[in-house]
């Protein structure tokens, strides 16, 4: 939880494991004032950032993923943390399978037309990224705004 996200290059998404509640990983994964409930589950972030498309990166000494082109930061959830872009980055649809690879035992939610973190079953055999449903991410305010950090 809250570690660092598994980059699938093929499908041009990473996976990572959400949980504001936990104490492991914070500087990673932190709740801010605007957030009414703790983020939890597992999510599939678009690979390309939301400002002009560049493909970013995680970079482990900074906590975050950082675009090469233009400096935009966001979270381990993608939200942004500092500009240009102008918002969170986008998200896949993702489903927790059973051993059958059929059965869905959970699904990401949308919610205000974005997908939600899916909390895995302890059942969940495999992980299904419908990289063709593509949800765009919200413009939320800044993270650095809420540490009076923004450059």
């Amino acid at each position: 939880v809250n570690g660092e996200p598994f980059n699938f290059p093929d499908g041009r998404f990473w996976l990572v494991n959400l949980d504001t509640s936990n104490p492991q990983g914070k500087e990673r994964m932190y709740r801010v004032e605007d957030e009414s409930e703790d983020i939890k589950g597992v999510a599939a972030i678009y690979k390309v950032c939301t400002h002009l498309g560049c493909i970013y990166s995680w970079v482990p000494a900074n906590n975050r993923f950082e675009c090469p082109c233009h400096g935009s930061k966001y979270r381990l959830d993608g939200r942004r943390i500092e500009g240009p872009a102008p918002r969170t980055l986008d998200r896949f649809k993702l489903e927790a399978l059973a051993a059958d690879q059929k059965t869905v035992l959970a699904s990401s939610e949308l919610r205000n037309n974005f997908y939600q973190p899916v909390i895995l079953p302890a059942n969940t055999a495999f992980i299904r990224v419908d990289t063709g449903a593509r949800k765009l991410g919200p413009s939320e305010r800044l993270l650095c705004e809420f540490t009076n950090n923004c450059p």
